[in-house]
């Protein structure tokens, strides 16, 4: 009885592996040779442009008050850890 188990077990996780679908991006052509220091301008379909962003974009940071500033991260983008 315990292989019958352990067998229904075992597919019930591998479907959904099977059946997987990644989900579909936007379809983008190709992207002009050139470094940008904060990356690519995204157009309206999330596909990168020949423009450069002026600006990094950082992830939101923790609402939390720090007194001498947020430690910044490899890219300098704030963390939600303090500075000393």
């Amino acid at each position: 009885m315990n292989s019958t188990l352990f067998g229904t077990v075992f597919l019930l996780l591998l479907v959904p592996t099977i059946y997987a679908v990644p989900l579909a991006g936007p379809d983008c052509g190709p992207v002009c040779d050139i470094h940008c220091e904060f990356g690519n301008v995204l157009d309206d379909r999330g596909c990168q442009t020949c423009s450069c962003r002026i600006t990094k974009i950082c992830p939101p940071v923790c609402l939390i008050y720090c007194e001498h500033g947020n430690v910044l991260d490899s890219n300098g983008c704030p963390t939600c850890r303090c500075n000393p």
